[in-house]
């Protein structure tokens, strides 16, 4: 193809011609409207070369030159040039070489041509992918500089599965999707442009997340109205084919105010606030702070010890004994896990439980105590002539619950221990269990299959009907603390241990009452009908070698 044919079919791009004899380049009006330039510009390679990124600068040149020392009549290549409002354009650059006698390059025609609209699409919603929304928020940043008076947010919002174990895993494309149209349904009529400067963009971050700009807005509370709006209507059950999915809805807002340099650190501190929004029970937005990032740097540092701990020995199984409360004597044990870290000493597990059900790290701990536990006990049932019929209760956390693997791995380790089903009980909390009680009655089907015993912990503190609860095939109620520690001065505290013991009669089940620490509770909690608890007044959590002490009476 000759130079003119080639200079019609590229019209529509920023052409160029490079006189490498001279270092000269002539620019056309098209090239410099590509890039936000009016009238005229240099003539030196350095008005192309220094549009680049300082990071990709080396290597385009680097990649110009190899092709001009090479046998070829074309190069082809791809890389960012900054735009005059400040945001980075993603080009792609054509250029034909023409050489002397001798083979040498003499002159280049070259064309750019902008394709950043074309890969700036996320393919699966249809939404503005990460890397043009962080050229939108570029130029959001710098229109805030230029006017202190405009004001705008970035929402990072997170959009968690909530289904039962065993989905088909499209299921999370397909909620992306679904929430993708409806973030886009809420923001068109939710946010409309009621003054000059007043805007919004949307992109998909992936893995259920969403980022959302908020441009022209009034202030600080605006954006917290927005979000917390998005978050109630994001919340709402999605209409998949014939199934209803439901879905955990938090965010995270980063405000223009706080002086932001560049649009990556807007994302990051929205992705702290949105950490501290999901820590704080999620169905919330929160703002961005020094606290929150304080808090995540101390969050992060706990993760890090914390995930140190699983092979060293610091995690470790205390024992709480499950006495008759007739006589006080052990008839089981609950089994904690306790954490002594090496410069902080004892870790409560308020403050690393949580962290480790939000990272994932829940599962090999909970295994470990289920194995470590059915292996102790286990010995003392052997080993002591009065302990024949001694069990052992462990908690599983609402993470490892929604885990399809979990009825093989408890079958692995019982039959791995040599322990008998009949003697462990299973916990799982009462709001754990609810959040899907089809999928939670089948697995504890499973578990009493296996002839594992299972009870609600903390029960009275959640939501369950009546209805619900007949229909899951349980053993016990465990009755939660805060009743039983007020029922020596609330008459309400004593009125819901006798209803829950009543209530666990009729349906055939026992009744474990928790946290009993006084002579009064005790009384009180036995009349009711209650007969084994986990019993402070008899004895405090013990180490594994402390507890046979316990076993002899």
């Amino acid at each position: 193809m000759d130079r003119f044919a080639w200079a019609v079919e590229k019209g529509n791009e920023g052409l160029w011609d490079w006189d490498l004899q001279t270092g000269r380049i002539h620019f056309s009006p098209r090239w410099r409207a590509l890039l936000g330039g009016e009238g005229s510009c240099g003539n030196t390679p350095e008005e192309w070369f220094g549009r680049i990124p300082p990071g990709e600068r080396e290597a385009v040149r680097s990649a110009v030159d190899a092709r001009l020392g090479e046998d070829c009549a074309k190069f082809e290549l791809e890389h960012r040039m900054l735009h005059a409002d400040g945001s980075c354009r993603r080009m792609s650059c054509v250029g034909v070489i023409t050489r002397d006698p001798a083979g040498r390059a003499v002159r280049i025609a070259g064309a750019h041509a902008d394709i950043t609209a074309a890969g700036a699409v996320d393919p699966l919603t249809g939404l503005a992918n990460r890397p043009f929304f962080l050229d939108r928020v570029a130029r959001s940043l710098e229109s805030s500089r230029r006017n202190p008076d405009f004001v705008f947010a970035l929402l990072l919002l997170a959009v968690d599965r909530q289904d039962a174990p065993g989905s088909p895993p499209e299921a999370g494309g397909e909620l992306a999707v679904a929430a993708a149209r409806r973030l886009e349904t809420r923001m068109k009529t939710g946010y409309r442009k009621a003054s000059s400067g007043r805007d919004h963009a949307l992109a998909h971050a992936g893995a259920g997340e969403f980022l959302v700009l908020l441009e022209g807005l009034g202030g600080a509370d605006e954006a917290q109205a927005v979000a917390d709006r998005l978050v109630g209507e994001m919340a709402e059950p999605f209409r998949i084919g014939d199934r209803e999915i439901f879905a955990a809805v938090g965010a995270g807002i980063a405000v223009s105010a706080s002086g932001y340099g560049n649009a990556q650190d807007m994302v990051r501190d929205a992705d702290t606030a949105l950490h501290r929004a999901r820590s704080l029970g999620g169905g919330r937005a929160e703002f961005f702070d020094t606290a929150a990032l304080d808090a995540a740097r101390r969050e992060r540092a706990l993760e890090s010890d914390l995930r140190r701990a699983l092979g060293t020995g610091e995690l470790r199984v205390a024992y709480q004994p499950i006495v008759d409360l007739e006589s006080c004597r052990t008839a089981g044990f609950e089994a904690l896990l306790r954490w002594r870290h090496p410069e902080r000493g004892e870790v409560s597990p308020a403050e690393f439980i949580p962290v480790a059900e939000r990272t994932g790290l829940i599962v090999p701990m909970g295994l470990g105590v289920l194995r470590e536990a059915c292996r102790q006990v286990k010995a003392w049932r052997h080993g002591l002539p009065q302990c024949g019929d001694l069990w052992v209760s462990v908690n599983l956390s609402p993470v490892q619950f929604k885990g399809e693997r979990l009825v093989r791995e408890v079958g692995d380790i019982l039959r791995a221990e040599e322990y008998e089903s009949g003697s462990l009980v299973l916990e799982i909390t009462e709001s754990g269990m609810m959040e899907n009680n089809q999928a939670a009655v089948r697995l504890l089907m499973q578990l009493r299959v296996m002839g594992v015993r299972v009870a609600i912990d903390d029960f009275g503190t959640g939501y369950s009907s009546l209805s619900h609860l007949c229909r899951f095939p349980l053993d016990y109620l465990k009755i939660d603390h805060s009743f039983v520690r007020g029922i020596e001065t609330g008459k309400e505290a004593l009125e819901v241990v006798r209803t829950v013991s009543e209530l666990a009669g009729r349906l055939g089940l026992g009744v474990i009452a928790e946290g009993i620490e006084t002579p009064g509770q005790l009384g009180r909690v036995r009349s009711r009908g209650c007969r084994v608890g986990p019993a402070g007044l008899c004895s405090r959590p013990v180490a594994g070698a402390r507890a046979p002490a316990l076993l002899d009476g």
